[in-house]
């Protein structure tokens, strides 16, 4: 008897798992499918449990406040990357915004001046990245997931400052 007991227990694990790998190697493949959700306003508010989100290219990923730093200037409220731990972020001000195709130092700051972005200077060699202003902390969070979300740029984050570990 234990050994059909313990027959139909596997054979029912198995069609679980039969059932649910599809599902989420479909997640795994396309982690576009479930960006389109709502962002959250609250700790509470998203499934995740994650009080915001960014995009890092294609993919929205999470974030949570991180409550321990107990600060009310804007610019260093940190986030991080899990709810417990993780990469701790802050926002001290500015968007990176990727154009969908390179152009001229004057074209490129037309074409951001008609978005109502004010840039402030190209990053690097890439004429296609621009640092634009944007005011610190959540706004400039904000402002980056509004502009990519718009799909007027190819990509868009906060200019984060990340804390350094010592390897």
């Amino acid at each position: 008897m234990t050994q059909k007991r313990f027959t139909l227990s596997a054979l029912a694990t198995l069609c679980a798992c039969v059932w649910v790998m599809p599902v989420a190697q479909a997640q795994l493949k396309n982690p576009k499918a479930t960006d389109k959700e709502p962002a959250a306003t609250s700790s509470t508010g998203s499934k995740t449990g994650a009080a915001h989100y960014w995009y890092d290219g294609d993919i929205r990923r999470p974030l949570w406040v991180d409550t321990q730093a107990g600060t009310k200037d804007a610019a260093a409220i940190a986030l991080r990357d899990a709810p417990a731990g993780g990469q701790a972020r802050t926002l001290p001000g500015g968007v990176l915004v990727r154009l969908k195709q390179p152009m001229a130092g004057d074209d490129a700051r037309r074409t951001l001046a008609a978005k109502g972005l004010t840039p402030v200077r190209p990053i690097g060699d890439d004429t296609s990245m621009w640092l634009v202003e944007a005011d610190p902390g959540l706004d400039s969070l904000q402002l980056a997931n509004r502009l990519y979300e718009s799909g007027d740029f190819a990509a868009a984050s906060p200019n984060w400052k990340r804390e350094r570990t010592k390897k």
